[in-house]
């Protein structure tokens, strides 16, 4: 079941902890229009939250310095950390529950993209640690000491003075579900808005058309949709995807990812629809300020056919008003 999938184009509104020294980098990404680029000793941030004990991570990192940024990333259960990458003069050194299990010298780490992926099942005596760098499994073993679940988020961070460095196309799998139960396979996050009106226009635009109240990168406050009353939603087209996306390409999950404003005990459910039929997500509660929620996973359609990117130009993301639960 795929958990997370972060590009980085909204940066600070699904992230969460103290991202000092975080910002979005236009200028070195590897998928889709942003990265994020830490820059300071100190700063850092939370990817998540969850709570999962078998867990298959990637993301795709490039260091702009060769000597060492010791513990960039970590895995966590509350405050305890279960696994560790870190990267001192050029080599990736990785860690199970603090045991040093693997190291790897990447080719170019500061001039491209080095794609990292681990699975970690948390199990006092039966865990599993398994890592590959760029597709190729490194290191594998099982029947460990792997550490206490859950684990309830990733940490990206730095200790070092001026040793910054990019990530971008961040996923998580959990090892249960349907579908995304394994390796996350080299996924690559891109994001669309939408272009047009849905089949459902119940909301109320602040000006304008509905859809154009909600189609711009990063989000405008100035223009917006709302609705008060309970089971009242928009739906959105959002374009052509097979016209840019390759039809070689499988899809993991679409995440539609609201972003709103609330007082307590109001409550937004995020929808898609597809071939005819609706699929919504549980009552999400809102928060008392704009901001931007774990993005929402759907990892088929609504029949269970899995998507391709021709199914994903008939495709309406939608919000709905869901009042107090």
């Amino acid at each position: 079941m795929r958990i997370w999938t972060d590009g980085a184009e909204l940066k600070s509104n699904v992230q969460t902890g103290n991202p000092g020294g975080v910002a979005m980098d236009t200028g070195t990404v590897r998928t889709g229009e942003y990265s994020y680029r830490l820059d300071n000793n100190g700063g850092w941030w939370h990817i998540g939250y969850f709570s999962e004990c078998d867990l298959y991570v990637q993301f795709a990192i490039r260091f702009n310095h060769s000597d060492g940024n010791s513990w960039f990333h970590r895995l966590y259960n509350a405050s305890t950390y279960v696994s560790q990458i870190d990267f001192i003069y050029r080599t990736l050194v990785f860690y199970c529950n603090g045991v040093q299990k693997a190291t790897y010298f990447p080719r170019k780490p500061t001039e491209r993209f080095i794609l990292v992926e681990y699975h970690q099942y948390i199990h006092p005596t039966n865990g599993i640690y398994e890592v590959k760098v760029d597709g190729d499994l490194i290191f594998s073993d099982n029947g460990l000491n792997s550490g206490v679940g859950p684990a309830t988020y990733l940490w990206f961070g730095s200790n070092w003075n001026n040793r910054g460095y990019y990530v971008d196309d961040i996923a998580i799998n959990s090892g249960s579900g349907a579908y995304n139960n394994s390796w996350c396979g080299d996924s690559r996050s891109y994001i669309v808005v939408p272009d047009g009106a849905g089949d459902v226009t119940q909301l109320t635009p602040s000006a304008g058309a509905n859809y154009e109240c909600v189609d711009e990168l990063p989000p405008n406050t100035s223009d917006y949709t709302s609705g008060s009353s309970i089971g009242k939603y928009d739906l959105y087209n959002v374009g052509s995807v097979s016209s840019w996306l390759p039809s070689s390409y499988g899809i993991h999950a679409i995440h539609p990812i609201p972003y709103a404003y609330g007082i307590s005990n109001d409550y937004i459910k995020i929808g898609i629809k597809t071939s005819g039929s609706e699929a919504w997500s549980a009552p999400i509660e809102m928060k008392g300020s704009w901001d931007a929620w774990t993005p929402i996973g759907f990892e088929a359609e609504p029949d269970g056919t899995l998507f391709t990117p021709a199914t994903l130009d008939l495709i309406q993301v939608g919000a709905m008003s869901s009042g107090s639960v």
